[in-house]
């Protein structure tokens, strides 16, 4: 039992399809001629006149019939004017085939009943056309109980150029000749208007003559199946003369409405359902109220809408996903207005209304169902009830009337069933219930290959189940599909690809079976477990095994598409990464010199014209070079439970030419995260478009495009290709002309090596350049290494496979000054062993005050040169810290070439030398100072020095002197250097940056007199080493300023008004004079300023004193000389080229030898002294 809730009037209807309910009046034999259900009939049709249009012989061709057979549907409506002026419309609707149990039911609806015959034909001889007539009128025979007129259309004969040919005389019948049936003649539509003209008024005259007979003496209309029950009734009863009016009244009706007189069949249906209802009538019943709904609705909407509406889905429904597009229903303008208050104003009383023609069909189809012999009415009844559903967007309803037509027992054929199932799902997909519709189209593909089946067809199942994926929310093209997405019912969608794949199989389709099956991992690979993805992988590879898989679109026989699947996640993509060319292939653009076109002038103002950087974001920053191999690194994982073997990994580009070289692995099961280089070369100067890898498993081919790849962040790479480039190699030779990479050098060491340059490549080089870089700072980088870059354009260009050879000088450059010093004390005990006794002929030294504030730990000490060396004066040395530590420097030769047609597109290429410099300590200064010499233009710089090898060295630090120093031993030896002219500044300044630069100038010419020439011999296999050691940082104070440099005054002296010193005529008497006890001696001292700037603070000082020549001095002379003036004078400032005049006397009380010291002293703490002292010797009378 169904129940109808419309809108606010509750209306309940019954009607059931159960077998049980079908006994309820009934129980008679099924009729062998029972009709078969006509699945394409509408309501509409209950007002046409039903022609049979036969194809008769085989000369004619299906498609022309088909085609002819499609231009007299067009004829279909015919407009005549009756004799009471009043216009009706004729409508016909054209058949193909009608079995004659169908037109048994003509009594019960007229519409079933066949009225016209039309045969085409075509022949050509006599005996062609007799046949033809023949068959024509065995047809006529066959319908004669309902045929009204008939027309046999002849093509090829009795025609202009065709041959004149008679039918024969038992030929009754309406012939139409035509000369082809290419391009028949338009007088066809004439001779059809006619032929349905006589139709109707044969038709109507019907009418009349039953609306003239008498209801009480009418015949009882009957059904087919109701023969047999008429047998022994009583028809003069009251209940049946009842039923006798009813029918033919309802009969009436039908040809009213036939015949276009809407309104009076409209009120012959309202009395025949009463007088039927009263006496329980109720198939005939069903049918009046069939009648009543059409006729209704044919008023309501006078035309048969050929094509459906739109509507607006209901809300409550399932979405459909963007991707599966349904044939969209669209609206008929030709609907009347349904509003019930317009009804009832415009239209006949007994009109109904929508709501009341779906109540009375319900009521209707109640009544069929009571007959297991109306089974096909009923069926027929409830499509067509779902169609008026349908057209008025009612979908709750058309579901209503179609959930019941299943269950209806017919005696069908298996393709009279799938037909049945077709139009179910046709109507439910017609209103949006697209995977109600795919389960009938599931339940018509089984019905093809049932058991019961005898003409098992598992291409048409295999069709179906195609047709039957939108519904389940499932497309053929795996682009629809999101990855790692999910739309639908997993399960469902699972099942019925997995059946897609079996029937496939079954048609004998192996390439399909493939194909599907690869569908099925690729898109429903996220719903599986391992399990299921290895069952289904295994599943594959014996489909495969008989057709293998490629990723080409399948075209099927009736024209549609398979696109191609693709095994996107066997094996699992995790990473794609595209390479640079290795680091010394690696083309890098030159640079070009900006010419100086004036000032630079800057605008806020941005022009798309001049927009330089609208690159996309898919193109590498990188360039290949064509015809050299490039790389592509691919990360694989085996998701599956064995062994994977993937072979003929190719990568997939467009654009320029690009040749992949394939690659085969094979991957353990469960592995991850494996690394696949895929290689290939460049074959056109270009851009190339990276965009996907293609692989080859389980038997099948498949194209990974990255866009479907979700691991990878791009869809595409693009790389640009540019003009072939030359290829060098690059090595660095000793002298036994082996390739060096690690170079071990001692302190001061010096040696040399070649650079070979090989062009391994087939371009010339026209370009090339050398340069070093290293972390250490550019001047020590100087000092270390240079390459001899000079004549390099000399060898270009340099052919393909020849080399040149560049030198290169190393010095291990390294600072000789050790930061651990001695302490003082320790170096006072070092000062004592060194001291040698001798004439007290050097003045004495500096205060402690002034020692302590030089920088250096060594103090002024007397100290005598002589032929011999200081080998005795050593000790061990011993330092905090590992002296002998390696110091590694690292240095990159980069050699930048170009040539060819790169060259030329702006590119060169640079290759790199790594030289690893280890450079160990040979000789190590711990510690200096400085003395003065015998002579002014000389001092001495005293060093401590430590030989901090492992070997015996020799050390020449002086021109014939030389020491034998042991390993990890310190010595002191004394190296006599020119003293500094301090003439040669152009200007001496006396704020720090004076001092300062004062103090680099001494450096710089100590670095350039002291050579520390040192040698080490052969040791085992250790090879004899040699070096010089320079001494760049030394730090000195101003005390040993004084002492490096020349002084900046002249000394000029007389004494008793004889000259006896004039260093400014560069003229030193420095004889002993004898003078006698008690004389009184005159000394006149002139200080010369030759410094370019002024002297400031000058004080100068006279000191007698007398050296004993046993390193002890006496200067507490107050018993022994008596002084006249001042033995000390003090100015503020004496200019450049000026001088200071001082004058005093001296009176000496006991004979013997004195020594006047003479210094000038300035607040800076210069001391400048007159060296070597004046020696004065008083003798007596």
């Amino acid at each position: 039992v169904s129940c109808f809730k419309l809108g606010h009037v509750h209306t309940e209807f019954q009607y059931s399809m159960r077998s049980s309910v079908s006994a309820i009046l009934s129980t008679p034999t099924q009729d062998p001629n029972m009709s078969h259900p006509d699945y394409e009939m509408t309501v509409h049709d209950h007002g046409t006149l039903l022609i049979l249009v036969k194809h008769l012989g085989e000369e004619l061709s299906s498609k022309n019939f088909n085609r002819l057979f499609e231009r007299i549907c067009r004829i279909n409506q015919l407009r005549i004017v009756d004799g009471t002026g009043v216009e009706r419309c004729v409508q016909a609707r054209y058949i193909k085939e009608y079995p004659v149990g169908n037109n048994d039911w003509g009594d019960f609806q007229t519409h079933r009943r066949l009225l016209g015959l039309i045969t085409v034909s075509k022949c050509k001889l006599q005996i062609e056309l007799n046949e033809i007539c023949r068959l024509h009128e065995s047809l006529k025979v066959k319908y004669q109980s309902t045929l009204f007129d008939s027309r046999c259309i002849i093509f090829g004969v009795n025609a202009p150029n065709s041959p004149e040919l008679s039918t024969p005389s038992n030929f009754k019948s309406r012939d139409i000749y035509y000369a082809s049936d290419n391009d028949p003649n338009p007088s066809i539509e004439m001779h059809l208007n006619e032929f349905l003209s006589s139709l109707f008024w044969v038709l109507d005259a019907k009418r009349l003559e039953k609306s003239k007979e008498k209801l009480d003496k009418a015949t009882l209309l009957i059904a087919p199946f109701e023969k047999r029950n008429i047998i022994g009734l009583d028809m003069e009863s009251r209940a049946n003369k009842k039923r006798c009016m009813g029918r033919v009244t309802k009969h009436l009706a039908d040809l009213n409405l036939q015949t276009g007189f809407l309104n009076d069949a409209l009120n012959f249906y309202q009395t025949a359902i009463d007088t039927l209802r009263s006496c329980n009538d109720w198939l005939w019943l069903g049918g009046c109220l069939e009648g009543l709904c059409a006729t209704s609705l044919m008023i309501l909407q006078p035309q048969n809408p050929l094509t459906k509406s739109n509507f607006q889905r209901n809300a409550s429904l399932q979405e459909r996903h963007s991707r599966f597009k349904f044939r969209p229903l669209s609206t008929n303008a030709g609907f009347v207005s349904l509003d019930d208050n317009v009804i009832r104003s415009t239209m006949p009383q007994n009109l109904l209304s929508i709501d009341d023609i779906y109540k009375n069909y319900g009521e209707a189809l109640k009544h069929y169902s009571k007959y297991l012999n109306a089974g096909v009415i009923l069926t027929e009844g409830s499509l067509k009830a779902a169609r008026i559903a349908v057209d008025h967007h009612h979908f709750i309803h058309v579901h209503y009337f179609l959930q019941n037509v299943l269950p209806v027992n017919l005696t069908l054929t298996d393709e009279e069933k799938i037909q049945r199932l077709m139009k179910l799902a046709e109507l439910y997909s017609e209103i949006g219930f697209h995977r109600k519709a795919s389960f009938f189209q599931w339940l018509a593909s089984k019905r093809y290959v049932s058991a019961s089946n005898p003409h098992t067809s598992w291409e048409q199942c295999y069709q179906l189940l195609l047709k039957m994926l939108p519904g389940h929310k499932l497309s053929l093209d795996p682009n629809d599909y999101a990855p790692g997405g999910q739309f639908g019912w997993p399960e469902l969608q699972r099942k019925v690809v997995n059946e897609i794949v079996l029937a496939a199989k079954r048609v004998g389709n192996a390439s399909l079976a493939t194909r599907h099956c690869t569908f099925l991992l690729q898109t429903m690979w996220w719903m599986m477990d391992k399990v299921e993805r290895s069952a289904y992988a295994t599943q594959l590879s014996v489909l495969s095994a008989q057709c293998e898989g490629s990723p080409v679109p399948l075209v099927l026989d009736n024209g549609l598409v398979i696109p191609p699947a693709n095994l996107l996640n066997i094996p699992q993509p995790e990473n794609f990464s595209v390479q640079n060319l290795k680091l010394h292939l690696r083309p890098h653009k030159l640079v070009k010199v900006k010419e100086d076109f004036g000032p630079f002038l800057f605008t806020p103002l941005k022009f798309g014209s001049m927009e330089k950087y609208n690159i996309k974001s898919n193109k590498m920053e990188y360039v290949w070079v064509i015809n050299e191999p490039c790389e592509v690194i691919l990360e694989l994982s085996n998701p599956l439970n064995f062994e994977l073997e993937v072979t003929n990994i190719l990568l997939l580009t467009n654009g320029a030419v690009f040749e992949s070289i394939p690659f085969s692995i094979n991957l353990p099961p469960e592995i991850s995260y494996q690394n696949v280089v895929l290689t290939g070369i460049p074959k056109e100067v270009g851009e190339i478009e990276i965009n996907g890898y293609s692989t080859h498993t389980l038997g099948v081919k498949s194209n990974c495009r990255l866009k479907n790849i979700p691991n990878v962040p791009k869809t595409t790479y693009n790389v640009q290709v540019i003009p072939s480039m030359p290829c060098l190699e690059a090595f660095i030779l000793d002298s036994k002309n082996e390739t060096v990479s690690n170079i071990t050098l001692f302190a001061g060491e010096s040696v040399d090596y070649n650079l070979k340059i090989l062009n391994v490549g087939s371009i010339s080089i026209d370009l090339l350049e050398i340069s070093i870089e290293s972390t250490i700072e550019h001047s020590l980088k100087n000092s270390i290494i240079k390459i001899d870059t000079e004549n390099i354009k000399d060898y270009l260009p340099i052919t393909p496979k020849s080399e040149i050879l560049v030198g290169i000088h190393l010095t291990g450059a390294l600072n000789f000054l050790s930061s651990n010093q001695y302490p003082l004390a320790e170096l006072n005990s070092l000062k004592s062993s060194l001291t040698i006794s001798g004439p007290s002929s050097y003045p004495s030294l500096p205060s402690p005050k002034q020692r302590n504030e030089r920088l250096s730990p060594m103090t002024a000490s007397s100290f005598r040169s002589g032929e011999s060396s200081l080998n005795s004066n050593c000790s061990r040395y011993r330092s905090p810290t590992d002296i002998t530590s390696l110091k590694v420097i690292e240095f990159n030769i980069k050699i930048k070439y170009a040539g060819g047609e790169g060259m030329a597109a702006g590119y060169c290429r640079i290759i790199e030398c790594v030289l690893s410099l280890n450079i160990f300590n040979s000789v190590l200064v711990t510690g200096w100072d400085v003395l003065q010499a015998e002579t002014g233009s000389q001092f001495y710089l005293v060093l401590d020095v430590v030989n901090v090898t492992n070997q015996e060295m020799e050390l020449k630090y002086a021109t014939n002197k030389s020491i034998l120093m042991e390993e990890k031993e310190s010595y002191r030896i004394p190296v006599p250097v020119d003293r500094f002219l301090i003439h040669s500044l152009e200007q001496v300044s006396s704020g720090e940056e004076g001092q300062a630069d004062m103090v680099s100038q001494c450096n710089k010419h100590i670095a350039e007199q002291v050579l520390l020439r040192w040698s080490v011999n052969s040791y085992d296999d250790l090879p004899a080493r040699w070096g010089v050691a320079k001494l760049y940082g030394l730090t000195l104070c101003p005390q040993m300023l004084d002492i490096v440099c020349t002084s900046p005054i002249y000394w000029e002296i007389n004494l008793n008004e004889e000259k006896i010193v004039s260093e400014c005529d560069e003229k030193l008497l420095s004889e002993t004079s004898q003078y006698p006890v008690g004389q009184q001696l005159k000394l006149q001292i002139w200080v010369h300023n030759s410094l370019m700037s002024p002297l400031d603070d000058v004080t100068l000082e006279l000191n007698f004193y007398q050296d004993y020549l046993n390193g002890t001095t006496n200067s507490q002379l107050g018993n022994r000389l008596a002084t006249t003036g001042s033995t000390k004078t003090h100015t503020t400032r004496v200019n450049k080229h000026d001088r200071l005049y001082h004058e005093c006397g001296v009176i000496f009380f006991y004979p013997g030898q004195y020594k006047l010291n003479l210094q000038c002293q300035t607040l800076k703490q210069h001391i400048w002294k007159l060296i070597p002292p004046l020696q004065l010797d008083i003798t007596a009378e």
